[in-house]
């Protein structure tokens, strides 16, 4: 039982450490802008595998790599526009937040 417990506790430490990793890779550092930057290359920089990267992206955030990264294409979309004194196309915003183009980042914003 003891054993059991133990195996829990470390699993829990695993995910968190894993969903502190994905914020600060992908927030921080700015790299869910970079559409080169892949899934396996956050798995390579966090130090996990790849099923225990999805179980986290799953259970912490409640979606998958590519949409987790629109996600926080669209939180910085949102920043901007509130940061913005003065009126910024919407084109202007959804490369700078990192889509590559209007429709995407409308899509997107919509769902969000």
């Amino acid at each position: 039982m003891l054993c059991f417990v133990l195996y829990l506790l470390l699993n829990v430490m695993d995910k968190r450490y894993v969903e502190k990793e994905i914020k600060r890779i992908m927030w921080t550092q700015r790299l869910f802008m970079d559409d080169s930057y892949t899934e396996q290359q956050l798995v390579k920089d966090i130090g996990t595998t790849r099923t225990e990267l999805r179980q986290v992206l799953k259970d912490c955030f409640g979606t998958t790599y590519a949409c987790l990264r629109n996600k926080m294409k669209v939180k910085e979309a949102k920043r901007i526009m509130a940061k913005r004194s003065r009126r910024i196309n919407i084109e202007d915003i959804a490369l700078i937040s990192g889509f590559n183009n209007r429709q995407t980042f409308t899509n997107q914003f919509e769902i969000e």
